[in-house]
């Protein structure tokens, strides 16, 4: 049932997934189908994402439910039974297979007054069933994101240790400046960012990136000590 140049869709099929998932480069599988008489059909690249058998691909809707989380079932069957031609909807979730095998998947649905040209080529049975049922005609597009996802979430976890490690590194060094110029400990220093921090409600590592700056641009601590003073923080810090 594939057709088209770009994994088995037409143009303009590419166009309409392009447009509700961006460049997606994992697996895409198609079905059609009617809530009444609740008969899909599913493609080769569909039945391998739910794990069906090549000979078994006209089925009812409970082959795609039974491997979407419970609390997510009803947000599908609610997005199919409100759909309306010209409206495209997407539904994000996981599919859990019966091998225990967990997939990201972004379900795109539109629904068609009259039956799709492209599964005109199903079995004479089949089409009988859904040419006699309700309701609008679904098609849909299993779209595969795991890997999107996946890549998504090392780098923002790649990006968040980098910042740490910048937030940590111009923390240090304010600590570093203010311990040689105003001759306290670590903990003494780290306090008095601290107290500026909550005082101008400001980020802690803003403080103090605010600081080196002040000590760059002028080489002493007296603009730095004012700033801080004005600013609500206590200066000297009181040691006592």
């Amino acid at each position: 049932m594939s057709m088209g140049t770009d994994r088995g869709l037409t143009p303009a099929e590419v166009q309409l997934v392009s447009r509700f998932s961006g460049r997606v480069s994992g697996p895409i599988g198609r079905f059609t189908g009617r809530r009444e008489p609740d008969r899909w059909i599913w493609d080769d690249v569909a039945g391998a994402l739910l794990a069906r058998p090549v000979h078994d691909r006209s089925t009812g809707l409970e082959v795609l439910l039974d491997q979407v989380p419970a609390a997510e079932q009803g947000l599908l069957t609610d997005a199919i039974a409100a759909a309306v031609p010209g409206t495209p909807f997407t539904v994000s979730c996981q599919l859990r297979s019966a091998t225990g095998e967990c997939r990201s998947v972004l379900i795109l649905m539109e629904a068609l007054e009259e039956a799709p040209a492209q599964f005109v080529a199903i079995r004479a049975s089949v089409m009988e069933d859904l040419m006699a049922g309700a309701g609008w005609w679904i098609v849909g597009y299993l779209i595969d994101v795991t890997q999107l996802r996946l890549r998504a979430a090392r780098q923002a976890g790649a990006h968040a240790v980098e910042r740490a490690v910048e937030h940590r590194a111009v923390i240090e060094q304010a600590k570093g400046m203010l311990m040689l110029t105003e001759r306290l400990d670590a903990d003494a220093a780290f306090a008095v960012l601290a107290q500026r921090s909550q005082a101008a409600n400001t980020k802690l590592h803003l403080v103090a990136a605010e600081l080196v700056a002040e000590f760059a641009a002028h080489g002493c601590a007296a603009d730095a000590r004012e700033r801080l003073s004005a600013c609500g923080g206590e200066w000297p810090l009181n040691r006592d």
